[in-house]
């Protein structure tokens, strides 16, 4: 080999190493073969706090944004909120495409004296919170804990007995929810 050639193999060598440097010449790394880096971002709570959702009550409103996990709205005959309950978020895969999903408690208000809560399902789409169902769970209940467990969503939680005070629930329920292809179905 001459010293031509030698300074030929160099040459390429550092435009290679260049080029890998300033990130012209880069393979995609993937957790998950076939993804891009955006396909595999984890919805965060952040993501969740701003995404776009459909109440379950005020059905009337349609898709509302949230703005740091909260929606105020007002008609001509009510005002009220849609917004995240709490610390209830859990993320995990809810459609075994290996993305991390999330699933959220929501309350509404309409202007009367209670609440209505419900379970909601946030798919990931290239790193968006994309709405994908909801199931409501009642007025005033009381939430005790909300998970992803083998794909579904655990939701336990407070409500009311026959006799109780709609403030004061005290009938435990235990209930999981499946993400299928109409939204969320009680298991």
């Amino acid at each position: 080999m001459s010293s031509g050639q030698n300074l030929g193999y160099a040459a390429l060598i550092l435009l290679a190493l260049a080029l890998i440097g300033t990130g012209i010449w880069r393979q995609e790394r993937s957790a998950n073969p076939g993804q891009t880096a955006a396909q595999n971002e984890a919805l965060t709570a952040s993501l969740v706090e701003n995404a776009s959702i459909q109440p379950t009550i005020e059905s009337r409103l349609g898709s509302v944004v949230l703005a740091g996990g909260v929606y105020d709205w007002k008609s001509a005959d009510a005002s009220g909120k849609v917004g995240l309950f709490g610390d209830y978020l859990a993320f995990g895969d809810l459609t075994g495409g290996g993305q991390t999903d999330a699933a959220a408690v929501i309350y509404e208000t309409n202007g009367g004296h209670g609440a209505y809560y419900s379970v909601i399902a946030l798919k990931n789409e290239n790193g968006k919170a994309v709405f994908a169902g909801t199931a409501y769970l009642g007025e005033d209940v009381q939430i005790k804990s909300l998970s992803i467990e083998n794909g579904d969503i655990a939701v336990d939680y407070l409500t009311q007995r026959k006799d109780d005070f709609i403030v004061k629930p005290t009938l435990e329920v235990k209930e999981k929810y499946k993400l299928t292809a109409y939204g969320l179905e009680l298991q």
